[in-house]
Order: C-alpha cells, then structure tokens, then sequence
C-alpha cells in the first residue's frame, strides 16, 4: 500500500491540533471505545514489564466492557504485521519523541496510517496499537506522563474521523471480536 508522506493541509492539522491539545476530561469516559483503547495499552504496557498502569492514570473503567486478554493479544498480533506492511514499524522505532514533538509526532503517523482511504477495522485496530507502541516509548524514554495525553488524543482523533460511528454502523466491537476466528482481511 503506497502511504502518503507530504503534509496534511495546514488549517486541518490546525484544527485537529487544537481539538486534540484541548482540555478532555477523561473521568467521564464511559463508552466501549475508550475502553477498548485503554485496555489495550494496558497491555501493551505490561508486556514491556510496566505492571503499574495505575500510575499513568490508566485503569479499564469497566472490566465487564473490556475485551478478554486473548483477545486484545490476538489483535497485538494482527496490528504488528499491519504496521510492518505499512513499513510504520521501522518508522515508530527510529522515532525521536520529545514531549513537545509527541503530539506532531503521533498526528503525522495517525494520517499516514488513515490516508484519504476509506476506514476499515485494520486500519482502527492498527492506530490503537500504534498509540499503544507510542505509550511504552514514552515509559521506556521517561516520559510516562504523557501516555494519558497519547489515551486522550487516540480517542480524540478517532472522534474527528468518525470512527465511532463507522464502528457502529459495522457491527460495533462485538463484530470486530467475531474477527478473531477469520482475521481482519487486509
């Protein structure tokens, strides 16, 4: 898949920076999203040896909502050679992040992986764990408080793109955890 690497119009990412840096309060998180997204670091961050996510202000609102640990490792996976396809690995490893270039940072490989193309369950799947792969280097780089920046501006990003609609209109997260058994198809 060809990825587009020139700049994204100046007055969207202006947009989507300052919708994205604004205040979010994350207490009132509620929805399975969220959820899914959190629990899901969580992971990613327990598998990197941080077993205190309660220190970075994660924590599943709802353990009921959240996917099984199976699951969540089966899209770890899937996500992987998504990325590797997409050559984001090899980017998201030489990546020099500061706390000032992070947001600009994770905009730039949010486009990349979304395109202009038409949203689909791998590229959702891939921008979770990629905002994950971006939490632990902010742990391993000591920069662990802005992994609750990282959780904010996922789900903020998925906001601006309508994911959350296009999750609901295609089955919700119960579709996608159906996609287990078969794969994402891309």
């Amino acid at each position: 898949m060809n990825m587009r690497t020139e700049a994204a119009d100046p007055m969207t990412c202006c947009f989507i920076y300052r919708n994205l840096h604004s205040t979010f309060d994350m207490s009132q998180r509620t929805d399975t999203t969220s959820s899914f997204i959190e629990d899901y670091m969580i992971l990613k961050l327990e598998e990197f040896g941080f077993d205190r996510p309660d220190l970075l202000g994660l924590h599943c609102l709802n353990r009921n909502r959240c996917p099984p640990q199976r699951t969540l490792q089966y899209f770890a996976e899937e996500s992987s050679a998504i990325l590797i396809n997409l050559d984001l690995e090899d980017t998201l490893a030489k990546l020099h992040i500061s706390k000032d270039s992070l947001l600009t940072t994770f905009l730039f490989l949010a486009d990349a992986l979304f395109g202009e193309d038409v949203l689909s369950w791998w590229k959702i799947v891939a921008l979770i764990d990629l905002a994950s792969q971006m939490a632990v280097m902010c742990v391993d780089r000591e920069l662990p408080t802005m992994v609750a920046s990282i959780l904010s501006w996922t789900i903020r990003y998925m906001e601006n793109r309508n994911v959350r609609h296009w999750i609901e209109e295609n089955g919700g997260w119960e579709k996608l955890m159906s996609y287990e058994e078969h794969g994402l198809g891309h």
